[in-house]
């Protein structure tokens, strides 16, 4: 199913760069000046539109001025699978916090740029065609094992299988990226995945953990943007990673650990392309594809205001939210596959499994993800002698005690 793409703006001059821009999507598009009018072919078939740009400030035939968020809670009132952009020329944080607020889903600001609002739309309509599509049962093709492999990622199920084609259009594209998921789930791998398979791969992969650094902020700055001899005590004049990147990626995990005073200099970077070191006054272009990390909550942490919403939405250019295990358990075979064969590689042991063990493994929730579960057959190595690993050799909580979901363990 090709779906269609709604864009509803009363200047037509707007319209008219609209159809410049979205004229090589080979998808059918509807421009209307009128939200009434747009509203009514919408209620024809509203599923048959995947995307929607809608001017943040309109007027009506009338002469009224509308708000295009009211007209966005309309059309996802209808498709609630729709995703709905807001195309807007006012950069206030009052509207920016306005629209978290709302039914959008992320915004644009005018005037609209050509590969930032093709690489979206790209984005945006693959996917809701991926989901709209019927349940099947789905079969381990050559497609999916090849993007499995140039992805180096472990799994048979569809969910990781989507998740790994989806990384690789990612990986085709300079557009920032955000990966959002649960502790252990593989966010880093994703990182290395996108960039081995990008054009800049032979530039570099610049990772930071920003957790490493909560207790000092200071110092994650100045691996970030740099330092000045004698910014701060004992400071050295230090090139930081954004300078060192010259066309590489830089990965930030743990994003949320970012402090505000970093949040507002990376939103700068991100926007001007440009750095001042800490205790510098001297301004230094840099380039760089940026992927971040963070938890499935970011959204509600810059609700909150805990992280700059503007941040996200500015990071939020392809997003890709990686599943729990426990949303993909058709996976832990292959896993466990890897990682006992990993293990012979390194030790020279050879360890298998019995199918009741592996039952318990499937059962269990895994609150620490892949992470856990590697963990958990790592331990297991070096505590038994026998080459079968059986259900007594399982921890305690595996064999008795499911794991409530979401609740993260940390494994000695």
């Amino acid at each position: 199913m090709l779906s269609k793409i709604l864009v509803i703006d009363d200047d037509q001059i707007c319209l008219d760069s609209y159809r410049r821009i979205l004229n090589g999507l080979e998808r059918e598009v509807d421009y209307f000046s009128n939200a009434a009018e747009a509203i009514e072919a919408f209620k024809i078939a509203p599923f048959s539109y995947s995307l929607a740009f809608v001017d943040y400030q309109y007027r009506s035939p009338m002469g009224i001025q509308k708000i295009g968020v009211d007209l966005i809670t309309q059309l996802k009132d209808l498709n609630p699978m729709l995703t709905a952009c807001i195309v807007s020329g006012d950069e206030s944080k009052e509207s920016l916090h306005s629209w978290l607020e709302s039914a959008i889903d992320n915004y644009i600001y005018k005037p609209l740029r050509k590969s930032e609002t093709m690489a979206f739309a790209e984005h945006h309509i693959l996917k809701y065609e991926r989901d709209f599509k019927p349940v099947k049962s789905y079969k381990l093709n050559r497609e999916g094992l090849d993007a499995l492999e140039k992805m180096a990622l472990v799994g048979e199920s569809e969910s990781i299988i989507e998740c790994a084609k989806t990384a690789l259009r990612f990986a085709q594209s300079d557009l920032n990226v955000l990966l959002l998921g649960e502790t252990g789930t593989g966010k880093e791998l994703f990182a290395q995945g996108i960039h081995n398979n990008s054009a800049n791969k032979n530039l570099g992969l610049y990772p930071i953990n920003c957790s490493n650094y909560k207790e000092n902020s200071q110092l994650l700055e100045v691996e970030l943007f740099g330092s000045e001899k004698g910014a701060f005590t004992g400071a050295e004049r230090k090139v930081g990673i954004f300078e060192l990147a010259r066309g590489g990626t830089v990965f930030l995990d743990e994003i949320h650990h970012l402090s505000e005073a970093a949040q507002s200099k990376l939103l700068r970077v991100l926007q001007e392309k440009k750095i001042r070191r800490v205790g510098g006054q001297q301004e230094y272009s840099v380039k760089f594809r940026l992927i971040a990390a963070g938890k499935p909550e970011l959204i509600e942490q810059s609700k909150e205001g805990r992280f700059s919403p503007d941040l996200y939405f500015r990071l939020k250019g392809l997003d890709l939210i990686i599943p729990p295990l426990r949303d993909r358990k058709r996976d832990i075979r292959s896993l466990v596959t890897y990682s006992l064969q990993k293990i012979k590689n390194r030790t020279g042991q050879e360890r298998m499994i019995s199918n009741r063990a592996m039952e318990y493994l499937e059962k269990y929730d895994w609150p620490g993800n892949i992470r856990e579960l590697l963990q958990v057959l790592e331990k297991i190595n070096v505590m038994i002698d026998d080459d079968l690993i059986t259900p007594k050799h399982l921890p305690e909580d595996i064999r008795n005690k499911p794991a409530i979901k979401g609740q993260v363990q940390t494994l000695n």
